[in-house]
């Protein structure tokens, strides 16, 4: 009878654990901004920020820079996934060089977009071709790694079990080794997608972009409207966390649930 009410307290003393932070920091925000310690163009109040953001999203620019970014955004992710799924592949059967390879990609991995987008400028100019290509180039790194990691450790008990059932080649492939390695891919697709939107912003920052949320950004900063600026930057974190949330947790819960894992 008492484990029922106390399991429900408990479920909503960790819902609302989830408010705390924001909440500080809003509140500690408009303090700050009310105070008069610093000037509007440095810290705005929130009612600010929020008038603007209503007037973006009621005449349509708001949204029209979100679909813009997040169009160029799956162009390239999409791309990439096949591409990092065909170079892990590749390097898991490189043999005396694969070190090597995962060696030249973990370097990759650890180079910020940013840092490429004056050559993709260079090579492909301005626009979104180069910041489609940036975002293909960057995605597909950590999607390589994963799926060769995801390959490499693969249980061998699952292979020897395999070829003692006379499942080998292409089947042992399709039938094990990938369903195996799965958990894996999906962590560099997810890696992937994040890096995905670093390297959007970086091309719509510096590409010469005509639409899109770092458009929004951009042009914010070149009037000194940082209402403006702020609302860009939410508008990022907020479409990067509700597309991450309805794919990658959709078709991780999915395989969860054909695994027996989850209700």
């Amino acid at each position: 009878m008492t484990a029922a009410p106390r399991r429900s307290s408990l479920f909503r003393g960790i819902r609302l654990r989830r408010f705390i932070t924001p909440l500080i920091l809003i509140v500690g925000w408009q303090g700050l901004a009310i105070s008069g310690m610093f000037r509007p163009i440095f810290m705005p109040p929130l009612d600010l920020v929020a008038a603007r953001f209503v007037e973006l999203l009621s005449s349509g620019i708001l949204l029209q820079a979100a679909a813009a970014s997040l169009a160029t955004l799956f162009a390239g992710f999409f791309v990439a996934v096949f591409v990092g799924i065909a170079v892990g592949l590749l390097v898991s059967s490189l043999g005396f060089a694969e070190q090597m390879a995962v060696r030249f990609l973990s370097a990759l991995l650890a180079t910020p977009a940013v840092a490429w987008t004056p050559l993709f400028l260079l090579w492909f100019g301005l626009g979104a071709p180069a910041t489609i290509a940036l975002i293909i180039f960057v995605s597909s790194v950590p999607i390589a790694l994963n799926t060769w990691s995801g390959i490499r450790n693969v249980d061998r008990v699952f292979l020897r079990v395999a070829r003692s059932m006379g499942v080998t080649g292409s089947r042992r492939f399709f039938k094990v080794v990938m369903p195996a390695a799965f958990a894996s891919i999906l962590t560099g697709l997810r890696l992937g997608f994040a890096r995905g939107w670093h390297a959007l912003v970086a091309g719509e920052l510096l590409a010469g972009a005509s639409v899109g949320l770092g458009v929004l950004i951009t042009r914010g900063r070149v009037f000194l409207d940082t209402p403006t600026m702020i609302v860009g930057v939410l508008g990022i974190a907020l479409f990067a966390y509700v597309t991450e949330r309805m794919i990658f947790e959709r078709v991780e819960s999915r395989m969860l649930r054909r695994r027996g894992l989850a209700p």
